[in-house]
């Protein structure tokens, strides 16, 4: 899975522009390849580091180059370009899940070094491309990160937490052609059972757990009804 959709070369050539035309001279490290970016403060003047993520848009503003403040949206926090009054809208990232169940059994990979929550398990999953389409994200993503093609079922649910910049919809699937091998940011895949799981790496886990069950529970009541 993806740690990072970041923005593109052009907008953060626009960015750090806006840091020169505000204070006379470049940050003093241009480190646009690099996972963290140094900008200037424009209320204190001291130099500082800032997280990759989305630091594009909470610094700086996307229409103009100027920097950016928090200000009360709608009644959200939301940043402002302090020059031209541009409201940036950070919008939410899409990310598939895959529950692939054989005999019983839940297909889970263990995360690698450098990822959130290495050494733990989940399900296969990862972001949605922009422009792709959901299904055939979660197609892709079990190729890529467990090499399997499979065949999508259900929509199981649709995750999200308050706080969260991250919505999961999770998808039952059944494996059609190959056999497990870990790619990506995994290392390892094991086939667990639902009362003998490893260490989970996200609370997000159980509830897609829970969602499978559900959906089980449907069918089986389903079915004894016909």
């Amino acid at each position: 899975m993806r740690e990072y959709c970041g923005p593109t070369f052009v907008e953060a050539w626009r960015g750090c522009a806006g840091v020169r035309h505000q204070n006379g001279r470049w940050p003093p490290a241009w480190l646009l390849p690099t996972p963290r970016a140094t900008v200037r403060s424009q209320t204190y003047g001291e130099w500082r580091r800032l997280p990759w993520r989305g630091w594009l848009q909470r610094v700086f503003c996307q229409q103009c180059g100027a920097p950016t403040e928090q200000r009360e949206i709608q009644d959200t926090p939301r940043p402002v370009c302090t020059s031209c009054g541009t409201v940036v809208y950070l919008d939410p990232k899409l990310a598939v899940a895959l529950v692939i169940e054989r005999g019983g059994r839940f297909l889970l990979g263990r995360r690698g070094e450098g990822t959130r929550e290495a050494g733990k398990w989940g399900f296969p999953a990862g972001y949605v491309d922009r422009g792709e389409v959901v299904e055939a994200a979660a197609v892709r993503e079990a190729r890529e990160e467990v090499g399997l093609e499979v065949v999508l079922g259900p929509l199981l649910g649709l995750l999200s937490t308050e706080g969260e910049s991250v919505v999961l919809a999770v998808f039952a699937a059944e494996i059609a052609e190959g056999e497990p091998v870990a790619g990506d940011d995994l290392i390892e895949l094991g086939w667990f059972t639902p009362d003998a799981l490893p260490p989970l790496a996200f609370a997000h886990d159980q509830h897609i757990l829970t969602a499978w069950h559900d959906w089980r529970g449907a069918g089986a009541l389903h079915s004894t009804m016909r």
